[in-house]
């Protein structure tokens, strides 16, 4: 078992330890991934994108490679994407229904104008769909806005959806001379009607050549339609009309958000912060625990971005699981994943009991 304290980073590990988490503790559980041919691990390899399943388990995606794990922890699928399929190039995925994803490509940005390096590499423009985890097949969203001949550059940057609705974060420079870079949020109904701008600002992170694969921004939506933004410098909220509810400066890596039901918040930004907030891991193999433990207090772990959790009252830091890769809601706990390339772990995060 491992306890934070009110110094973070301070931790005791209890070999052989019993003791069940107390209604005050935050409680951490590596997840075990159990294969068709009887293998089964909790520590292979960073997952990118995660997204509900609306049956109280999971997907789970690291670049051509998904995973589904069910509400009972079980693994019912793994399959690798052939790289030049729909389902192979996919970017972005979110939750919608019952065994049902709406995904996003076009992550790494392309020109319109089809001499454009990018485009002659056969790199998938900018485009939604709702995909079919049973039958794995995609219906395409009409997006004739992410194709507008105005616009000289495009990027999906993530991907968020409220009930029948998709919000699309585009990283976009308009083909006028001198244009700067904007982020654009478009709302886009998975009716296929008229997309909307709900929010434009200047885009200051110009990064389509230098930094294709760094995720620049981050969103999500709660319960009551609110709309979460992270950036590389900023955290804002906006209403489901599109109006700035708050904003915040930040600086991070790779910026998270995710939501959960009651309207609180996790985000992940700036160094680590003294907490009180109690945690416990429980159960997993050596190696997925000592990678967590690696995460507790930001020194070891590849990226020194603290976790935050937001809520109506107030901002606390959590000192556990610095430097995530993707989080998301889940039933009744998060979903985070951490680590990368052989040191990869998906962490059940239940909060304390209120």
């Amino acid at each position: 078992m491992l306890r934070g304290t009110a110094a973070l980073g301070a931790a005791l590990l209890i070999a052989g330890c019993t003791a069940q988490p107390g209604p005050g503790d935050w409680t951490l559980e590596p997840i075990t991934m159990r294969f068709a041919n009887g293998e089964s691990t909790d520590f292979a390899f960073g997952m990118h994108e995660l997204a509900a399943d609306g049956r109280g388990g999971f997907w789970a995606v690291s670049g051509t490679t998904w995973l589904h794990v069910d509400a009972d922890g079980e693994t019912r699928d793994v399959l690798v994407a052939e790289p030049d399929t729909l389902l192979g190039t996919v970017d972005h995925i979110a939750a919608y229904r019952s065994d049902t994803l709406v995904v996003a490509f076009g992550g790494a940005g392309i020109a319109h104008d089809a001499s454009d390096a990018g485009a002659a590499s056969g790199i998938r423009p900018p485009s939604l769909g709702v995909l079919d985890t049973t039958t794995r097949q995609i219906r395409t969203i009409p997006t004739p806005f992410m194709q507008d001949p105005h616009v000289l550059f495009a990027r999906v940057l993530d991907l968020a959806v409220h009930d029948e609705t998709a919000f699309l974060a585009l990283q976009q420079v308009a083909a006028t001379p001198g244009s700067e870079p904007t982020l654009d949020i478009f709302k886009v109904p998975l009716d296929g009607t008229l997309a909307t701008v709900l929010h434009s600002e200047a885009f200051v992170p110009d990064l389509p050549q230098e930094v294709l694969d760094a995720p620049v921004v981050s969103i999500t939506t709660g319960a009551d339609g609110t709309i979460f933004v992270a950036t590389l410098a900023e955290q804002f909220a906006l209403d489901a009309a599109g109006a700035e509810l708050w904003r915040d400066s930040q600086t991070v890596k790779r910026p998270i958000v995710a939501a959960g039901p009651d309207g609180s918040t996790l985000w992940w930004g700036g160094g680590a912060q003294a907490s009180s907030a109690p945690f416990v891991l429980v159960g997993g193999s050596a190696d997925a625990r000592r990678t967590i433990e690696g995460h507790t207090d930001c020194t070891d772990s590849f990226r020194k971005d603290a976790l935050t959790l937001r809520t109506a009252e107030s901002t606390y830091p959590l000192p556990f699981l610095c430097g995530a890769n993707a989080a998301t809601w889940v039933d009744d706990a998060w979903i985070i994943a951490i680590g990368g390339e052989g040191d990869g772990v998906l962490v059940r995060v239940t909060p304390p009991q209120k």
